[in-house]
């Protein structure tokens, strides 16, 4: 996955298990760093907002493959790995340290707030997500 923006986040125990493992606040993490990270480079996303355009979730996945523990500081990666005419997916991977967390990926697709149809995206954002893209998606 090439990663085009990254946030870290310290992991609360309100996030954790009763065994102390991050679990229950993982998608709330992802979702965040997803606000947060926007893979696409600069003012894209608020400018979206601002011309009535809105990318609710149509799709979650999310895998855990090793625990992060209370108070251990979480590297969140995103990307964008696939763009349509009226849709986008972003792929992102949760690390400590090297150590793999979980990964997953959110579909998006472009919503009209006004009318709440879906619509192509404006051709300066599609444009920019084109650019963001995985070379190999």
């Amino acid at each position: 996955m090439q990663i085009h923006q990254e946030v870290t986040h310290r992991v609360l125990y309100a996030d954790t298990t009763r065994w102390g493992g991050l679990q229950r606040g993982l998608p709330r993490l992802v979702r965040e760093g997803s606000d947060r990270v926007a893979p696409v480079p600069g003012p894209a996303l608020p400018r979206s907002y601002d011309a009535g355009l809105s990318l609710p979730v149509t799709e979650a996945t999310l895998r855990f493959r090793d625990p992060a523990k209370y108070d251990e500081l979480v590297r969140i990666q995103a990307a964008v790995t696939s763009v349509r005419s009226r849709g986008v997916t972003f792929s992102y991977t949760v690390r400590v340290g090297e150590r793999l967390v979980a990964e997953g990926s959110t579909s998006h697709v472009a919503v009209q707030v006004a009318t709440g149809h879906a619509v192509r995206f404006p051709d300066w954002l599609f444009r920019l997500l084109q650019g963001t893209a995985d070379a190999g998606a």
